[in-house]
């Protein structure tokens, strides 16, 4: 950090106002050695994930004696800055007790001449500038040696005390505001749930049925359901010129079995049926079980998981690829033409969305393609009723599996699904779409107001440590003279320290 310093300040190093203080771990295989309940407080950086406080007095476990004894951790004192070295590089907090850590901290003891809460400050302000201190191949880490290296910007004592207490007070304020803004984004989700509960539970167009009394009633349908299912397979395979797809009578639907052990089932109009999943769609399959040799773009077909897959669409972006070869093999499996749905069966099951116009690309095992009875249903009220709730919930119930859980084929056409006339299915995707543009709008100015109010951290802290935040006095002891002390001091302090042992 190079410039013009305020008047007062200094320059200097970490080594230069702290002792450098690592971190232990005993062998966790011996249960004995640690406690939930009492002993010696003890760190990770996990248990600073999240804690937004400037102070800590305690993990989530404690050192016994023993395991204390047995670990290369070190007893620090009330005021010492913890600054996590790895995994994460960078959460920072102020011991309110005598503390210890593991070994993926780096902490400050710092002279009596420093102000912990000014370090703390300080060192979330130059949080990336300390990771240009980080090495390593596995991963990335500050060692002692470079830690001691890390530069400081010193304002004389006073001046820290007011800078902690400005900044203290005015970034409580921003993360007050970034609390609320969270809870809103929480909301959100919760309005777009409700709106697909009501939506696909006939809820949502009670004044639009009463406005249309003559719909006819989708039982009148059912009765040809297969009918429906084997002219579209058949007219498939007249396209392709040869018989790819091959009729399989539908799994009729259990709806008591279906509904075992979920409490919001609920009453669907009377021109509405539950069906399954299997019923209007004609054709359902996966992407290949293993995983395939990828090139590069430009040589190549877009390979779709379940990663690149929301209920807005497909994000290519980050798509992996292969070869055309390939791509003609797999879609002898599986060809997504758009029109289609896609859901999500490994890994995040149930999420699922309509196949845009976009070209030719091929789906992996996690990713079911489902090819719809367009007599019955439309495919972006299929992708609507698949994320409501009621319907989310059953593909939930229906994943199995240990480690790689899957939404197997076999059990995914026994999904029950409330199934209203197509023209109240249109009727109801046009108002969850503007209900969901809504939301997607507040979402978008949501996202610009958090950013702002991150910037406004940055700048806050910035504004700290170019001295323009509080006020300065010219009667204060410049930060020089103060370094001076420590230095004359340091030895003997470290003495004592040691002595007591808390080195």
């Amino acid at each position: 950090m190079t410039g013009e310093l305020p008047k007062g300040w200094d320059r200097c190093l970490m080594s230069d106002i702290s002792t450098i203080i690592g971190g232990g771990t005993p062998d966790t295989s011996v249960p004995e050695y640690f406690s939930t309940e009492s002993g010696i407080p003890w760190l990770t950086p996990a248990d600073l994930s999240g804690h937004t406080d400037i102070y800590i007095s305690r993990g989530k476990r404690f050192l016994t004696k023993e395991g204390f004894a047995k670990s290369s951790a070190k007893l620090m004192p009330k005021g010492t800055v913890l600054f996590s070295s790895r995994a994460p590089i960078g959460y920072v907090a102020v011991a309110s007790n005598d503390i210890s850590t593991n070994q993926g901290f780096k902490s400050f003891v710092c002279s009596e001449d420093i102000h912990p809460e000014y370090i703390y400050f300080y060192l979330i302000y130059a949080k990336p500038l300390a990771e240009e201190f980080a090495s390593g191949t596995t991963f990335l880490e500050i060692s002692g040696k470079n830690a001691a290296k890390i530069p400081i910007l010193l304002a004389p004592f006073p001046e820290q005390k007011r800078i902690a207490a400005k900044l203290e007070k005015l970034l409580d304020r921003v993360n007050s505001c970034q609390h609320r803004l969270a809870k809103i984004s929480a909301l959100l989700k919760r309005f777009r749930q409700s709106v697909l509960a009501v939506a696909c539970s006939g809820r949502l167009t009670t004044d639009w049925r009463d406005e249309h009394p003559k719909i006819e009633p989708v039982r009148n349908n059912i009765k040809h359901i297969e009918h429906m299912r084997k002219d579209n397979i058949e007219k498939a395979n007249q396209i392709l010129g040869f018989k790819k797809y091959r009729y399989k009578k539908a799994a009729q639907i259990d709806i008591s079995n279906m509904t075992k052990g979920i409490s919001d089932l609920f009453e669907i109009p009377i021109t509405w049926e539950w069906v399954s999943l299997g019923q209007i769609t004609w054709f359902i399959a996966d992407g290949p079980h293993f995983s395939p040799q990828y090139v590069e773009s430009k040589h190549g077909v877009p390979f779709i998981s379940g990663r690149n897959i929301s209920y807005r669409g497909i994000d290519f972006s980050d798509a992996k690829y292969v070869s055309y070869s390939d791509h003609v093999e797999f879609s002898k499996r599986a060809k997504p033409i758009a029109g289609d749905v896609l859901l999500t069966k490994g890994g995040t099951t149930g999420v699922a969305t309509v196949v845009p116009d976009v070209g030719e690309f091929s789906i992996w095992v996690h990713v079911a393609l489902l090819k719809v009875v367009p007599e019955l249903v439309i495919p972006f009220y299929l992708r609507d009723v698949l994320t409501a709730p009621f319907v989310y919930n059953q593909s939930q119930a229906q994943t199995h599996g240990v480690g790689n859980q899957d939404l197997g084929l076999t059990r995914m056409i026994h999904i029950a699904i409330p199934l209203p006339p197509l023209p109240e299915q249109e009727e109801i995707v046009r108002r969850v779409e503007s209900l969901f543009t809504l939301a997607d709008q507040i979402e978008s100015r949501l996202a610009k107001a958090t950013d702002q109010v991150n910037r406004l951290t940055s700048s806050i802290l910035a504004k700290a440590f170019k001295g323009e935040l509080v006020p300065q006095d010219p009667d204060d002891e410049p930060a020089s003279v103060l370094l001076d002390r420590i230095r004359q001091t340091r030895k003997p302090t470290e003495k004592k320290r040691r002595h007591n042992g808390i080195l």
